[in-house]
């Protein structure tokens, strides 16, 4: 989904030099004494794997094509290894070979869906099912197999596949992800502009007119964006950054929240289902991979649960249950009992 090459730990390098001092808002734990954790996919070498779930699908997908060696840049090639876990059981059900890294394109790549035609020119999608229209990424080809140029987003008609209108996007820019407001009217676009950093577009759906330009006062942009349910806040995660909180009545930045002065936050983040916390993966250097979770009223970490011998590339929740992706593989984390430990 990104314009840039993958590399294991991605921009962690650049923070490297920050002191690994712990802060002391948060509490850490150790994931061998806790009984509400549980390593459901182990990798006897590390692998970067990535956790993405629609619905009731919940996915692993491993990006390294051969076992990898920390700190070396990683050329991920198509198609991926990936398994798919049954959240209920927690026991792997399927595995396979994709070209994808978004849910809901595996679900139509393997099963066979209403969706599936997406999946022969389209990476990703999100949908305006008010008004059965698809906003699809339409991409070019890059040097490798993993790099990629968004070129337009297009605006199609579900009941007749046709593309009403398009989206056209410079292929200078960087391009980190989508995000449709649940009422429908505005779709967010993350980018990366080269003299800029990291900003938001903002656009109105039915004019596809860009509406605002919202800066993020960072070198990257948002790698992973989920709205509260009400629409009323947009979250995003900026590696070294934070955590940002986007108020969508005027698209305001309304907040900040660090990452802990001795990791990096993972772009894939996820809100727990009465939204008072987000959690999002922590890694950096030497220091044990982690999940933590942010209090959203407070904006600050309130736990840090120690998962991995190295960094947690990202989390997924279905249901009270976070799937967590590490490079030693996926854990499950039962979200009701990790909040009572304080």
């Amino acid at each position: 989904m990104m314009k840039r090459r993958a590399c294991l730990f991605g921009t962690v390098v650049a923070a490297s030099a920050v002191a690994t001092i712990l802060v002391s808002i948060y509490c850490a734990q150790k994931v061998n004494t806790q009984g509400f954790v549980r390593h459901v996919v182990k990798s006897s070498n590390y692998r970067v794997w990535i956790v993405i779930a629609d619905n009731d699908h919940v996915f692993a997908v491993d990006l390294a094509p051969i076992n990898i060696k920390l700190w070396e840049p990683l050329e991920p090639t198509f198609p991926f290894h990936f398994l798919q876990i049954d959240p209920t059981t927690e026991r792997v059900t399927k595995e396979g070979k994709t070209n994808h890294i978004f849910a809901r394109a595996i679900i139509a790549e393997q099963e066979q869906t209403p969706y599936s035609w997406l999946t022969k020119n389209y990476r990703y999608w999100v949908i305006d099912n008010q008004n059965n229209v698809v906003f699809a990424a339409r991409y070019i080809a890059g040097p490798s197999s993993w790099d990629g140029i968004i070129s337009s987003i297009d605006v199609i008609d579900l009941s007749t596949r046709e593309v009403k209108q398009t989206i056209k996007l410079q292929p200078e820019v960087a391009y980190g992800t989508m995000a449709l407001h649940p009422n429908g009217t505005k779709l967010y676009l993350s980018v990366s502009e080269r003299d800029v950093g990291g900003i938001v577009w903002i656009y109105n759906t039915k004019t596809l007119e860009r509406i605002k330009v919202l800066p993020l006062d960072s070198d990257h942009t948002i790698g992973d964006m989920h709205f509260s349910k009400d629409g009323k806040f947009l979250f995003g995660a900026i590696d070294a950054r934070g955590v940002v909180m986007i108020e969508t009545d005027k698209d305001e930045i309304v907040g900040w929240i660090n990452p802990p002065k001795d990791r990096v936050f993972m772009p894939r983040i996820a809100l727990s289902s009465d939204e008072q916390e987000i959690y999002i993966g922590l890694e950096l250097g030497l220091r044990r991979g982690a999940v933590a979770a942010i209090n959203v009223a407070q904006k600050k970490i309130v736990r840090v649960l120690e998962l991995s011998p190295t960094g947690c590339t990202g989390v997924v929740r279905v249901g009270d249950k976070l799937f967590a992706a590490c490079l030693d593989g996926v854990y499950v984390i039962d979200i009701p009992a990790w909040r009572k430990q304080r």
